[in-house]
């Protein structure tokens, strides 16, 4: 999978509530928590991927966030 970089503007209230989410537990640090909801939104609106095609399972998004 290609290695896609993400660079999000987010206001003070925005990284507030996503340092809320990372301190309950649901990922690791703002990153892993971007990632998680990029895949979930990608799930719900993207088309299917080629089932032949698996996807390398370390290939992750680089995400910087702050």
């Amino acid at each position: 999978m290609a290695t896609r970089i993400v660079q999000m503007a987010l206001n003070q209230q925005q990284l507030e509530l996503i340092d809320r989410t990372v301190a309950s537990g649901v990922a690791a640090d703002r990153a892993a928590l971007v990632r998680h909801a990029l895949r979930r939104y990608a799930a719900r609106h993207l088309p299917p991927q080629d089932t032949n095609v698996r996807p390398d399972a370390s290939a992750r998004p680089n995400v910087a966030v702050g």
